[in-house]
């Protein structure tokens, strides 16, 4: 998968791709089915299957000190996407510039002029351009306009009500872990570092490790085995362990200690990378 950060000087080659468009938290069922009508499109097109999202989430642009709410990080976004079958990614830097385009100047100067794109697929509730200004109609509008197609992907509803990020987000800090696999169609994934914790594997007598969930959602707290997988280099290896899910304060000695970690003991493999499957 190529992945561009800059819609201004984007290569030849590179420009005309299918391509869904949104944030794509967590990467969802609701987000594969539009995904699904993304991949119909390039087919019947001859395009590229590509997805166009933005970095940083406009969330933390407008409110910056709002408390993490990310389900993943930009880097396991474009891991899951990868996996899906896509081509190309543009992950379209969002700043109060970009926020600050209106709806025309974003499908003209951004889909169109600077992506060259020939389809794209969005959700039922998508918004775009300043102020969220514009809607699924007035990009049908544009798209005939600029020269290219438009698909409105229906909302997904699951056994669990309507498929969302922000759904998934309360599943999980509710302790309902199988709710958001069922939106998510997986099991929860997060990935991030190890990191230093607070040494207490030589207490409990068995390995432990850390990993950081800075700057992403803290689900609730959970005990559930897993899967994980962690990495040195090039080298790979997968076990099973017993998972601590949430605040470090739950293992705090004398009063709280909050630290964005979660904790994974009887683990027998370490490394600088971890991945939960």
């Amino acid at each position: 998968m190529r992945i561009f950060t800059d819609y201004t000087q984007l290569p030849q080659d590179a420009r005309g791709a299918a391509a869904a468009i949104g944030n794509f938290d967590g990467v969802h069922l609701g987000h594969a089915s539009v995904i699904d009508l993304t991949r119909d499109a390039a087919k019947n097109l001859g395009a590229a299957l590509g997805v166009v999202t933005f970095e940083p989430h406009p969330r933390q642009v407008f409110q910056p000190d709002a408390p993490p709410f990310r389900l993943m990080s930009a880097e396991a976004r474009a891991h899951r996407l990868e996996k899906l079958g896509v081509a190309v990614l543009h992950e379209l830097p969002f700043d109060k510039n970009l926020a600050g385009l209106s709806p025309r100047d974003f499908a003209a100067q951004v889909l169109a002029e600077g992506l060259g794109l020939s389809h794209v697929v969005v959700g039922a509730d998508f918004r775009f351009g300043k102020a969220r200004a514009g809607g699924v109609e007035a990009l049908a509008e544009f798209g005939a306009e600029f020269g290219f197609g438009v698909t409105v992907a229906p909302l997904l509803a699951g056994a669990v009500g309507e498929v969302s990020s922000t759904a998934i987000r309360g599943a999980l800090s509710e302790g309902r872990p199988k709710d958001a696999a069922e939106m998510l169609g997986h099991w929860h994934r997060i990935e991030g570092p190890v990191i230093h914790g607070e040494k207490r594997g030589r207490d409990l007598g068995y390995p432990t490790a850390n990993m950081s969930i800075d700057g992403l959602h803290p689900p609730g707290l959970a005990f559930t085995p897993s899967w994980w997988r962690c990495s040195t280099g090039h080298t790979r290896a997968n076990t099973t362990a017993r998972r601590l899910v949430g605040c470090a304060r739950c293992l705090a000695r004398t009063g709280p200690i909050w630290k964005p970690s979660c904790s994974i003991s009887k683990a027998t493999f370490m490394g600088r990378g971890c991945r939960w499957l």
